[in-house]
């Protein structure tokens, strides 16, 4: 059993049931990245609107997703060449 304490709130705790015969650091990295990749969704749903959309077909959804993907990767690369990010959350973030 693996316990994962978060970096930013020393209070919160995952826990994961695994095997690791090898490297315990590769699994503990591994485990690490899901709260970049949850903080990254949340995100999307807040900024791009990913979760606003209604399936009707697959292709519309893909074209959504993809869509929302691109641009949450494009405001992700401005976000961190900007220099003031006050400014950039009155401009992007409404």
């Amino acid at each position: 059993m693996l316990v994962r304490r978060s970096i930013s709130s020393s209070n919160e705790l995952q826990a994961y049931v695994c095997f690791c015969p090898e490297s315990a650091s590769t699994l503990v990295n591994v485990a690490g990245c899901r709260w970049t990749v949850e903080q990254s969704f949340e995100e999307s749903k807040g900024e791009v609107g990913l979760d606003q959309y209604e399936v009707r077909t697959y292709s519309g959804w893909y074209k959504h997703i993809t869509l929302a993907c691109c641009a949450h990767a494009l405001l992700t690369v401005i976000k961190s060449q900007v220099k003031d990010n006050a400014a950039f959350h009155r401009h992007f973030a409404g």
